[in-house]
């Protein structure tokens, strides 16, 4: 019996190990997995979701188990994945052009510490969590904020924001206040 020759051996490979090598060979192509990128590029790409308000994105890069603190937060408590989520959600519709602006950054080991610039303007009807409604007040406001992540394995697995008080800019009453620090920012 004759030995088929080298295209008659590859037309036999069977098809799932074609589909194998195809998915592979993509995955290769679609770049390095969140685990293989460095800390600062996990971070980037978390302030590039948060300006373009993707909370989905965001999830992306953070670990199941991810815990945000911050001074806002009464006593720094942790605010857990699902609340954080949510946060995010009804502040992104209150402040639809809200955006970090990147000052500095500095990486250190699995830590990456950044100054940013918070802005955005207050157009929609803020909704917390408790189902307080703020009303909108169109005024914009800007806030000096430092952020310090956490990141292991590339997902962040925390973070501790030190907010400014610029919000405070577009025009709160002294009960929208109090429903904010109760509910945590």
């Amino acid at each position: 019996m004759n030995q088929p020759d080298i295209a008659e051996r590859n037309s036999m490979i069977p098809i799932s190990r074609l589909m194998f090598q195809a998915v592979l060979i993509l995955t290769m192509c679609m770049g390095a997995s969140h685990a293989q990128q460095s800390p600062r590029a996990v971070v980037n790409a978390y302030i590039e979701a948060y300006n373009r308000n993707d909370v989905n994105a965001a999830r992306q890069l953070v670990a199941p188990d991810f815990v945000r603190y911050s001074n806002l937060t009464k006593q720094w408590e942790p605010m857990p994945v699902d609340k954080w989520a949510q946060m995010w959600a009804s502040f992104g519709v209150a402040f639809p052009d809200f955006r970090w602006e990147v000052q500095s950054m500095a990486e250190q080991e699995n830590i990456v510490v950044v100054e940013v610039i918070e802005r955005g303007t207050f157009m929609n009807a803020w909704v917390l969590p408790n189902k307080y409604r703020i009303r909108p007040t169109g005024k914009a406001y800007e806030s000096h904020n430092a952020i310090a992540f956490y990141v292991e394995h590339g997902l962040i697995q925390k973070y501790h924001q030190y907010a400014g008080l610029g919000f405070l800019q577009v025009g709160l009453s002294p009960f929208d206040l109090l429903a904010i620090l109760y509910t945590g920012l």
